[in-house]
């Protein structure tokens, strides 16, 4: 996932998501997205229409190992025009 990921208000997102090694969780604070389990090999999509320009943080929510504390990012959603 990247760092920073850039949407519009009001735009629909469409999020592919695949764990490589052990199972994650991901979800979105502000946003209603979250996935409890992403099972490794298996991919996921979340689909969202953030309605409010802001910075939106992610980040895993399952314990998953050493590199836990590094899995997060934002997401910035600037006004439609």
């Amino acid at each position: 996932m990247p760092k920073t990921i850039y949407a519009k208000a009001g735009v629909p997102v469409r999020l592919k998501i695949t764990s490589e090694d052990v199972v994650h969780g991901f979800a979105i604070d502000g946003l209603p997205v979250k996935i409890t389990e992403l099972i490794p090999g298996k991919t996921e999509y979340v689909t969202f229409t953030p309605a409010t320009p802001g910075t939106y943080y992610y980040h895993c929510t399952t314990y998953c190992g050493l590199s836990h504390a590094m899995m997060f990012g934002q997401i910035i959603v600037t006004a439609r025009r």
